[in-house]
């Protein structure tokens, strides 16, 4: 490893343990559930993502919002990758009980790449953590950038400010034990609904399965465990490979409305070899936030979510969400 290199994930690791100071001395609003993460890095995003969720069933309906800035800009011998962009996610979830032991999900995506505004908030960000800019600094300040190529041929290319539909995944989940832990067994497909060619989806049909934990550790302190392989669909010329994911979270109350939850998701590259890092190793997401009782089944949740090993997600994302329990 090179003193640079060194240097880079040692700051790194600095401000990832005073992020984890901060939201335990000063912890976000929450409520017991665990947060919902969406990578939005395009080609992964187009992928079947992993999306974290509890082992236990329930009625629900909530709308998922991230807002995440992505900074890649790398060349290979056969791959160009050029991402300078800021995205808007908006899900809709829809969670329902059904046959008793049994739960029937459907998530409807929602996708906008554009410039931004959000470049010099970031370098300030940055700077005061101690994460590394990505070359950022180089490049003209909110300016759009998404192009995706193999061997000179495009494979993806988005226009600032265009919105579409992505990919409807149909979920079932049959819970397997009840009381402590909670094991539940998960299986969904994902529909070609969103275009490949602007980055909102594949163009084919996704495949995949996880098994879920919720566990009791110590009186209200819950944790959350996801393990998942999801089998995608080719993306036009660029071949996409089976990925292995995981995702694990942490949940205790802080009052009788308030919840602090930390998560770490991971998953594989769902890309061949691309010779280019970003796109190659594994992606690890850290999230740091809360849940908020409001009564009445009304939930709402903030967090924030950086990419601890600078590869395969977003650089930043802030998310917020409603739910609404019924």
């Amino acid at each position: 490893m090179t003193p640079r290199l060194f240097m880079k994930r040692s700051c790194k690791l600095k401000g990832t343990i005073l992020l984890l100071l901060l939201f335990i001395l000063f912890p976000s609003p929450g409520m017991g559930e665990i947060l919902y993460i969406r990578n939005a890095l395009p080609v992964f995003s187009s992928a079947a993502p992993p999306l974290i969720e509890e082992a236990g069933l329930q009625d629900s309906l909530s709308l998922e919002t991230g807002y995440s800035s992505t900074f890649v800009v790398k060349d290979s011998d056969e791959w160009s990758y050029h991402a300078d962009i800021e995205t808007l996610t908006v899900d809709l979830v829809f969670r329902k009980k059904v046959f008793g032991e049994y739960e029937l999900s459907a998530v409807i995506p929602f996708l906008i790449n554009a410039a931004g505004f959000m470049d010099s908030f970031l370098e300030g960000y940055h700077d005061l953590f101690g994460f590394p800019d990505y070359g950022r600094s180089r490049r003209p300040l909110n300016d759009f950038m998404l192009e995706v190529k193999r061997s000179g041929e495009t494979v993806l290319r988005g226009r600032n400010g265009d919105p579409g539909p992505g990919d409807i995944r149909i979920g079932l989940k049959r819970r397997i034990t009840s009381g402590n832990p909670v094991v539940s067994l998960k299986g969904f497909v994902e529909l070609p609904t969103g275009s490949p060619s602007g980055g909102f989806g594949n163009g084919e049909f996704d495949l995949g399965a996880k098994i879920l934990l919720d566990y009791e550790i110590l009186r209200d302190f819950m944790f959350h465990l996801n393990l998942g392989y999801t089998i995608p669909g080719d993306m036009g010329e660029m071949e996409l490979e089976g990925f292995v994911s995981a995702a694990a979270g942490w949940s205790y109350p802080l009052t009788k409305r308030l919840t602090g939850v930390i998560e770490v998701m991971m998953q594989e590259s769902p890309l061949e070899k691309t010779g280019i890092a970003e796109l190659d190793r594994a992606s690890v997401i850290l999230t740091f936030g809360g849940l908020f009782d409001a009564g009445e089944g009304r939930i709402a949740g903030i967090s924030l979510s950086e990419d601890l090993n600078t590869a395969g997600a977003p650089d930043f994302t802030l998310n917020l969400s409603v739910k609404f329990r019924f």
